[in-house]
């Protein structure tokens, strides 16, 4: 009866171990903002539209509020250059692009509310490589377009861990 019982505790601690570690597959990569930053104001010294609506997307996601008027914003992020780049990274037999190599990097800065500089220039970047197949050029297409989504997902990430420093440095 002991064996049983000393059994059933290993398979009941080994099981909620398994699913104890296993949630973080789960969670990563949705990480939201948990600290006291309330609104941010995103902008763009050279205005890029889609660029900064796919932020503000990914930005809202992480559960930061976005406002729409600098004076509301408890920081101020400032896109000061914004760098894509496709290019091929290996070709095939035939010598034709067998992967593209996506780049995607976005300079920036932080303010506080009072335009003091908090967070000076940096630059957020991700790269990513896709397999293009030939034979179904829609589904490469696709898989392009998912990716660079998720890469801008990466790009929020990126400038909310510089927020969270700018809000430990600002007090």
């Amino acid at each position: 009866m002991s064996k049983k019982v000393n059994f059933f505790l290993i398979y009941l601690m080994l099981n909620s171990f398994l699913t104890i570690s296993s949630c973080g597959w789960q969670v990563r990569g949705s990480e939201t903002f948990s600290g006291d930053i309330v609104k941010i104001w995103l902008g763009s010294e050279n205005i890029q539209q889609p660029l900064l609506q796919d932020l503000t997307q990914a930005l809202n996601k992480s559960g930061l509020l976005i406002t729409k008027r600098k004076q509301d914003a408890d920081y101020l992020v400032v896109i000061t250059k914004h760098r894509n780049s496709r290019k091929t990274g290996t070709y095939n037999t035939s010598l034709r692009t067998a992967e593209y190599r996506l780049l995607e990097e976005v300079d920036f800065t932080i303010s506080n509310s009072d335009a003091v500089l908090v967070v000076a220039q940096s630059t957020a970047s991700v790269e990513r490589v896709f397999n293009f197949i030939e034979q179904d050029v829609m589904a490469s297409s696709f898989e392009e377009r998912s990716l660079k989504s998720r890469m801008k997902l990466e790009i929020a990430r990126q400038i909310i861990s510089h927020l969270r420093t700018a809000q430990e440095k600002d007090g």
